[in-house]
């Protein structure tokens, strides 16, 4: 599956090759088909393909075709029977596209997208367009993360002439600063990134075939890359097209579907991502280069420089032979331009070693070619040191180590000082320690004290309690009142009744209706039942100590404390009755 969020995370995807390169078969042709079918009924009986059952005379062999088998099928017979053994019977597509099924599968591939993308741009017209008109607002940030990346030392600016090189460093500038966005502002969603966006605008200018595409789309798949392979004579550019279709379907939230030419795509740009990362690895001179430099350097003394070899030479005019001098000047060019334009020793060296048997004009005509691109190599250097925006870079970049380097130096001078105040700090907080210990004793001797009245305060509100409960136990001689009576005598007091059983509050509500109420277990209430109340009614038979201790520690002032104990109506509002005056 397809992994999302390629843009700053390049594309990654599990790869299940050999299944899919079996689904391939079956529907790439007739004769594969056929040929799949039928080596799989000679095999059977070795690896158990089909399940037989007969009825009568006629026999039914079915097989499950899920993709552990497709797998089995794939390294019983193509692997080991059609390649190794009867590899002529393969057709040369089925052969040459085998690929991704022997080295992809069970692979977690990772292709990396930023040059791919890049590479697009600079290659559309349209893209590039929009692109520079971008960087004429944000060109200077762009520019400076590119020669902040990785990019800038690979072999990917090669690729360009100098004229396509500003748009590259540009558009590889921009999906860095998006993919730096994206690490430091992981809670944003990438679509509302305004530099995302921005790249979204730049690729769907170029690439509206592409959007029309997924538009009529339900998925995408491997003939999407075939038919932009098929219309490309770039295939770099193809791949380049393939990345920038993939990120499209992920905006417009199109699925993929992996099937065998998709993997033959993700092959595709695994190759070019190699080739837009590395430059090719030469071989070192070996000693035949040598020995043929120094072999043609005994009639031709000045083997290094194109221009010496070309006047010597041309003292004897031979037939039919072409003119370099008219060639440059049909150019407005002079081939006295190469004069100062030598090469070294290693140089002339490898090109020795190109041909084992290299004639001298063979070797002349390469001379020209070597001199040539080291001319050219010296016009790059040279534009761009002149490039504004490298320019720019450079002289931010002076200014950023000129103010690093004066910061040092702020750092180290006041370094010296902190450091001899901090001794001093250290001596007074020495002599500032046994005050503060002192200190700390007191109020640690106090919370002591503290806590003992609290303590006190408690065992005598228990007590109290106690007390309560075994006078109500008493037979006393009171004024007897019915409940309507006691209730009717507190009708217009305010209060809060906390704790005490469900059927209790219930009743004590028949009586006091104005009076609200709190269960036991209701530790997370609303603080604005405490406004306005006169009092604060405890039932004490059911009461949990933290909704006491909550209670009392958030009460107002003037508010009064009266407390109740048991499930009895008649006593609870009797001692109401007798606490409140």
């Amino acid at each position: 599956m397809v992994q999302k969020n390629i843009v700053c995370e390049g594309l990654r995807c599990y790869v299940h090759s050999k299944s899919a390169f079996i689904d391939w078969c079956m529907e790439f042709s007739k004769e594969s088909r056929g040929m799949l079918i039928q080596a799989m009924m000679e095999a059977d009986s070795r690896e158990g393909f089909f399940e037989s059952s007969q009825m009568g005379s006629v026999v039914k062999m079915q097989i499950l075709w899920d993709q552990e088998q497709k797998e089995h099928v794939f390294d019983a017979i193509i692997r080991k029977k059609l390649l190794r053994r009867q590899q002529e019977e393969v057709p040369q597509r089925l052969a040459a596209a085998m690929g991704p099924a022997l080295n992809l599968d069970h692979e977690e591939v990772h292709v990396e997208s930023i040059l791919f993308l890049a590479y697009a741009v600079v290659r559309n017209e349209a893209c590039r367009k929009t692109l520079m008109e971008y960087a004429k607002r944000e060109g200077e940030k762009c520019y400076e993360a590119y020669k902040e990346s990785k990019f800038r030392a690979s072999a990917f600016p090669s690729w360009f002439l100098v004229d396509d090189r500003l748009p590259a460093s540009m558009a590889v500038g921009l999906i860095e600063r998006i993919r730096q966005e994206y690490k430091t502002q992981q809670c944003c969603a990438l679509r509302e990134n305004r530099l995302y966006k921005s790249l979204m605008k730049i690729l769907e200018e170029g690439h509206r075939n592409l959007k029309n595409q997924l538009k009529k789309a339900e998925y995408i798949d491997g003939g999407m890359f075939q038919k932009i392979v098929k219309n490309s004579n770039d295939m770099v550019l193809a791949a380049a097209e393939m990345m920038v279709l993939l990120i499209m379907a992920e905006e417009s939230e199109v699925p993929v579907h992996e099937d065998y030419d998709f993997y033959l795509g993700l092959q595709m740009l695994l190759t070019y991502e190699g080739d837009l990362e590395k430059s090719p690895e030469l071989e070192d001179t070996d000693n035949r280069g040598r020995r043929l430099h120094r072999h043609l350097q005994k009639e031709h003394l000045q083997m290094e420089s194109y221009y010496i070899c070309y006047y010597l030479d041309g003292a004897v005019e031979k037939e039919n032979e072409l003119d370099l001098e008219l060639v440059f000047a049909y150019f407005h060019l002079n081939l006295r331009m190469l004069t100062g334009i030598e090469l070294e020793q290693k140089d002339v060296d490898f090109l020795c070693s190109l041909a084992e048997d290299m004639k001298w004009e063979d070797y002349k005509q390469i001379l020209l070619t070597a001199t040539l691109c080291k001319y050219i190599h010296r016009l790059q250097q040279l534009c761009e040191e002149h490039n504004p925006e490298e320019r720019r870079y450079l002289q931010r970049r002076a200014e950023k180590d000129k103010d690093t380097m004066l910061i040092e130096i702020e750092n180290l001078q006041s370094r010296t000082e902190y450091l001899e105040q901090k001794k001093k700090e250290l001596e007074k907080h020495l002599e500032q320690s046994e005050t503060e210990k002192v200190k700390l004793r007191t109020r640690l001797q106090s919370a002591e004290e503290k806590n003992a009245l609290e303590r006190d305060e408690l065992i005598s509100l228990r007590n109290y309690i106690f007390q309560c409960i075994q006078a109500e136990e008493k037979p006393k001689q009171e004024e007897a009142h019915s409940n309507d009576e006691y209730a009717e005598l507190m009708k217009g007091e305010k209060m809060l009744i906390i704790g005490g059983h469900a059927n209790w509050q219930k009743k004590m509500k028949q009586h006091l209706p104005h009076s609200q109420f709190l269960s036991s277990d209701n530790l997370h209430f609303d603080n604005s039942v405490l406004y306005c109340k006169k009092y604060l009614v405890f039932n004490t038979d059911m009461m949990k100590h933290g909704l006491y201790y909550k209670i009392t520690g958030q009460r107002k002032k003037g508010q009064k404390i009266l407390y109740v104990h048991g499930n009895n109506i008649t006593k609870s509002l009797q001692e109401l009755k007798r606490q409140i005056p």
